[in-house]
């Protein structure tokens, strides 16, 4: 299962060459509610196999593609972790399964591209990030989506301050060395951490570095190789500073010291790192929002969905603003000219919603891309879109 993220996006927008294959269903978290989420998938793996097949896509391939994804019909603890919405894509050999933190309209579609409308509407840069929490008793790593919070197990994550001796024996012969006394014992190692039994302030400080980057070390290069989250770190002062001051990566936020959290649960740190992010990160539609009726009526602006395409086809398009939930169904030849773009009145045999195209041709050519509620959409415009030149 995986979340929404930007670089998800930008793989299922490249998706070419054959049908894609994306069923979008309302799901619940646990309960027998979950069996309705069961009925939505199957029933959406049924008007697959109708739309493949109306594409001349053979019995054989059609059976192939949807067994990775029908085994998950009747697993029955694959439902009981569930969040509002589910998204499945299927595309040749490959195929994702993506968690949403809304309900979406429950949708089957089949066509050139992936439809990736729903999964741009879950993305909020608040919700979802990384917590380090850091004191000398503990060292922890949660992954924050939304209200639910797990620990990231990393198998070479210290414990706690009392760690740091190993840590220095396996360095000591690179520039961090300072040629201060060893660590010690975990008793000596405490002392240190709190200040105590130090010749120097500066030895202490020395030590809370060291700590840091043994730290670093490994979550840095977690964070890196994975979703480049961003992080909170939750510390008190000086190992707040210390660290983010030691610290390679580059997307730690901006924040104050929350303190000592060693006898937090889980839940109260949720609290508390939710409230950081929020404060550290401003609300991107908000500020998208605010712009773009500010823009309205200037010349870089563009209104109608023809335009829009072909803008964004032609690595015109910098930012596109769309409503999330509008269908828009025809058919759109962008490649060759002369360029067309048909609207259908309704839904027709291989058609495809040409409003999510123009999500996915605004991914391909390096836009930014927002969608909004419907209600929120600047003029009642369901597309907006802003000139790169």
């Amino acid at each position: 299962m995986q979340a929404p993220t930007e670089q998800l996006l930008r793989h299922l927008a490249s998706l070419e060459g054959g049908p894609v294959v994306s069923i979008h269903v309302p799901t619940h978290r646990a309960g027998r509610e979950t069996t309705k989420s069961r009925v939505y998938l199957k029933n959406g793996i049924d008007e697959a196999r109708d739309l493949l097949a109306h594409r001349g896509v053979s019995d054989q391939e059609i059976a192939r593609r949807m067994h990775p994804v029908e085994q998950f019909i009747d697993d029955h603890e694959f439902w009981q972790h569930q969040r509002d919405g589910l998204s499945v894509f299927q595309h040749g050999d490959d195929h994702h399964l993506v968690s949403l933190g809304h309900k979406p309209e429950a949708l089957t579609h089949v066509g050139p591209h992936a439809h990736i409308t729903p999964i741009v509407s879950s993305l909020d840069s608040r919700s979802t990030f990384a917590a380090l929490v850091l004191s000398g008793n503990r060292v922890n790593l949660f992954r924050v989506e939304g209200d639910r919070i797990e620990t990231i197990d990393l198998p070479n994550l210290p414990d706690d301050f009392s760690d740091l001796g190993r840590y220095i024996d396996a360095e000591k012969q690179l520039q961090f060395h300072t040629g201060a006394p060893e660590a010690g014992t975990p008793r000596t190692q405490d002392a240190i951490f709190h200040g105590h039994g130090v010749s120097t302030e500066s030895e202490r400080k020395v030590r809370l570095a060291e700590y840091s980057r043994m730290i670093d070390e490994v979550v840095a290069k977690h964070l890196r190789n994975a979703e480049q989250l961003p992080l909170v770190v939750l510390a008190a002062e000086p190992l707040h500073t210390i660290y983010r001051e030691e610290s390679e990566y580059r997307h730690i936020l901006d924040s104050e010291a929350s303190g000592n959290l060693d006898h937090l649960s889980d839940g109260q740190i949720l609290d508390v790192a939710r409230d950081v992010s929020r404060k550290a990160m401003p609300d991107r539609n908000a500020w998208i929002l605010a712009d773009m009726k500010e823009r309205l009526g200037s010349d870089g602006v563009l209104y109608e969905l023809e335009d829009i395409l072909e803008a964004a086809a032609d690595g015109r398009l910098d930012r596109l603003v769309g409503a999330s939930d509008r269908r828009v169904w025809g058919r759109a030849n962008l490649a060759d000219a002369p360029r067309a773009v048909d609207r259908h009145d309704e839904r027709r045999a291989n058609d495809e919603d040409l409003h999510n195209l123009a999500f996915v041709m605004a991914y391909r050519t390096g836009a930014e891309v927002y969608a909004l509620p419907d209600e929120d959409m600047p003029d009642g415009r369901s597309l907006l879109g802003l000139r790169r030149y």
